[in-house]
């Protein structure tokens, strides 16, 4: 089926919703209407079908039934008038939540023009109606949720979806907050995108009703939703309010909230936002979203997780010369430090150093680090960490910079073959594996217990045991070796000639305390390369864990 959209003066009339819908005038599909207003749908089956198309300031506009034998090709042209202004809506406090407002109610009216601006900023994410690329952007703030520690910032020049919802009948069946199916211990919140929130699903199982803006929002009208109570088991749900330009009626933003949560996760009032826009083609867009929810992490003691702060993830829409630029008097370096030994995760506060510039900076709770300094044909990055300081081997790696451009690498901490030579010496080429770790107080930081690796706990005792005959197995008649090691002025211990992929126990024996728990250091295997004699590349698994997150408390 083929068509055009135009207005009243006969010009073509781009970015309009197009759907083909059946007899009970349910929607079989969908397109946007091009530059030229020209549109292409194609029928699922033989029948009679209909053409709708809609676009926010105009009128829908309907084609008479249209018969359809196998093979046939319809040609189908649809005339969209003015709408009138959005007549002024009085506010009812009294007003009802409706599912599905009644037509002709002022729920209805407003529900209207934001499904369509909906529809359309789905199809044109679909469609690459939009040119654009996309800023995600990943932060982390305090226990209060103000201050922020870290700020992980990506483009993504590609121009993919800017975010998906999960299926909606899914999300109202097992909720929208569930713990992830893939990671044990963390909880996955999940927020609303455009075609969830004219699904079926959720307009069934959501009310709807006209709100006042508070005075900030002008005048703005604001239809609010939430969920619709239902017999069997309460699951996680949203509610939250849909804001329209009040003369216009046009779509601005959504705001949604979390209700339903246990006490732990409600008193942290996890919600989010939703940006919408339009091009002046009349295409809308999602131009923003935002996700905000509490953040945790494993505690000290094995089994428990404290409360870390709030942890905010989204994005926006970035159009054709919107990408941040290099101011042209400074070179840019941005990167990324992560430990070669632990599987590559992030290296959190190490401090990458411009040697001979006096330029440093601070790599953030994701890993990431930013410098803007005068150019040289190149720079030598220094990284000084707590564990680099543990494991005695240094960091340092050359990158070319150039004014007015951006530099990005991705750091990674000596590999376990470099720390082998390093610790072991003649014991690195032999059959066995080194566990190497270190020892800090522990301090009180707001809501959480942290190491402090400015106090090393120095010559401490430390025993590495492990079963005798190899293996992971313990068991009270499982024969078993040890040795014993003294933590160095750093608060660093290692031991060479473990035997590889053993389950060992790290004791750490202190004059006020000692630790009886297991620390869950990990062996290195040592003596292994791969296949191409690369000996900075590891085969298998076993990586360091450091510092050891042990139970050694400050002295009194």
């Amino acid at each position: 089926m083929r068509g055009r959209t135009l207005d009243v003066a006969g010009a073509p009339l781009a970015s309009a919703v197009v759907a083909l819908v059946d007899a009970s005038g349910r929607s079989v599909g969908g397109t946007l209407s091009g530059d030229d207003g020209g549109f292409v749908l194609r029928a699922p089956a033989a029948g009679t079908w209909r053409v709708r198309a809609e676009r926010v300031g105009q009128r829908t506009a309907l084609s008479e039934p249209l018969a359809l034998a196998a093979g046939d090709t319809a040609r189908v042209v649809l005339t969209l008038a003015r709408a009138q202004r959005l007549a002024a809506v009085r506010v009812n406090a009294r007003e009802r939540c409706r599912v599905r407002p009644e037509e002709g109610s002022r729920a209805a009216e407003l529900w209207t023009g934001v499904r369509q601006a909906l529809e359309g900023a789905a199809l044109a994410m679909d469609t690459r109606r939009v040119p654009f690329s996309l800023e995600r952007v990943e932060r982390t703030l305090d226990g209060d949720g103000v201050a922020l520690l870290g700020e992980l910032r990506t483009i993504d020049p590609t121009g993919v979806r800017l975010f998906e919802s999960a299926d909606p009948a899914e999300l109202q069946r097992s909720g929208w907050v569930r713990s992830a199916t893939d990671t044990v211990g963390m909880i996955e919140f999940h927020g609303p995108d455009a075609r969830t929130l004219v699904s079926d699903a959720f307009v069934e199982s959501h009310c709807m009703r006209v709100v006042a803006a508070p005075p900030e929002r002008g005048a703005q009208l604001g239809l609010a939703f939430e969920p619709v109570r239902r017999g069997g088991r309460p699951v996680p749900d949203i509610r939250g309010t849909l804001w329209l330009d009040g003369p216009t009626g046009e779509l601005r933003e959504l705001e949604f909230a979390y209700v339903g949560l246990g006490e732990m996760l409600q008193r942290h009032a996890p919600g989010g936002r939703v940006g919408f826009g339009r091009l002046p083609t009349g295409t809308w867009f999602v131009d923003g979203w935002r996700l905000r929810m509490p953040a945790y992490e494993e505690g000290l003691e094995r089994g428990t997780y404290d409360y870390a702060g709030m942890r905010e993830v989204g994005g926006r829409t970035l159009l054709e010369g919107d990408l941040p630029e290099v101011p042209p008097n400074v070179a840019r370096i941005v990167g990324l430090v992560t430990d070669s030994t632990t599987g590559h995760f992030p290296v959190i506060g190490a401090r990458v150093e411009a040697e001979g510039t006096g330029y440093a900076s601070i790599t953030d709770i994701y890993g990431n680090f930013r410098m803007e300094l005068p150019a040289h044909d190149s720079v030598r990055l220094r990284i000084a960490h707590p564990r680099l300081a543990a494991l005695g081997v240094p960091a340092r790696v050359g990158v070319p910079v150039a004014l007015g451009r951006e530099s990005m690498l991705t750091v990674g901490l000596p590999s376990g073959a470099t720390v082998r030579r390093a610790l072991c010496g003649a014991l690195a080429d032999s059959a066995g594996a080194v566990v190497t770790g270190a020892l800090w107080d522990v301090r009180r930081v707001g809501y959480r217990t942290v190491l402090d690796y400015s106090r090393p706990l120095r010559a401490r005792d430390v025993s590495v045991t492990w079963p005798k005959d190899g293996g992971t197995e313990w068991a009270i008649s499982t024969p078993l070796e040890s040795r014993r090691t003294v933590t160095d002025a750093r608060g660093h211990f290692h031991v060479c000639g473990v035997p590889p992929n053993t389950r060992v126990r790290v004791v750490a024996v202190d004059p006020w305390y000692v630790a009886t728990q297991p620390f869950g250091v990990s062996v290195l295997e040592m003596g292994r390369q791969s296949s191409q004699s690369d000996p900075e590349r590891e085969q298998g698994p076993a990586p360091i864990s450091v510092p050891v997150p042990g139970r050694v408390p400050p002295r009194p």
